[in-house]
């Protein structure tokens, strides 16, 4: 949000909401009506009264400029209307806009036309599953979900770095067997 103690007309309001990317706040309430309360409340001056800002402009109004409404912060359930040609400040408030490919596939979050993947998570969309947190799975294994491997037979570990055999009763026995994995000499 950004208030613009500048005036302009509802046309000028508009316009230069949207050279900045952004709109002008229009039919708040709640917690958006009351931080919008707050900053025009920061900005008045103690000799001035509360001054109104523009909030809106009905659709079914087509060219008629005596239909414009007001915001009077004083009241919140107030609205004022006036000549849409009258001049007073305005908000402008950046819009909500999910441009990133298929939502980040709600793996990550989106910044401007970018996915930031979770942790887990790659591609354009995070739509893919990597195991970089697991070492992507070494060489003993497959990365099959978000950090979760799938390891081969005689590993085990969250990156299959853990051989095992349990097939095998002693670690010289173990040696001996190709695709078993390595042996501790303080294993019996």
């Amino acid at each position: 949000y950004m208030y613009h103690s500048g005036s302009h007309d509802w046309l000028g309001a508009a316009n230069s909401c949207k050279n900045q990317h952004a709109v002008v706040a229009r039919s708040y309430s709640g917690p958006e009506q009351n931080l919008i309360e707050d900053m025009i409340r920061a900005r008045t001056l103690h000799f001035v009264p509360d001054m109104p800002v523009w909030k809106d402009r009905p659709r079914n109004v087509g060219n008629s400029t005596s239909e414009c409404r007001l915001h009077l912060p004083t009241n919140g359930t107030l609205t004022m209307f006036a000549d849409c040609g009258s001049f007073y400040p305005f908000i402008c408030k950046m819009p909500v806009v999910d441009d990133c490919p298929n939502a980040c596939s709600h793996h990550g979050r989106c910044e401007g036309r970018t996915c930031i993947c979770d942790r887990g998570w790659e591609g354009e969309d995070c739509s893919k599953p990597n195991c970089r947190d697991r070492n992507d799975c070494g060489e003993f294994g497959v990365c099959v979900g978000p950090n979760i491997c799938r390891c081969r037979n005689g590993w085990q570990g969250r990156a299959c770095t853990v051989s095992y055999c349990n097939r095998f009763t002693s670690c010289k026995t173990c040696a001996m067997s190709v695709g078993c994995g390595w042996c501790d000499q303080r294993q019996t």
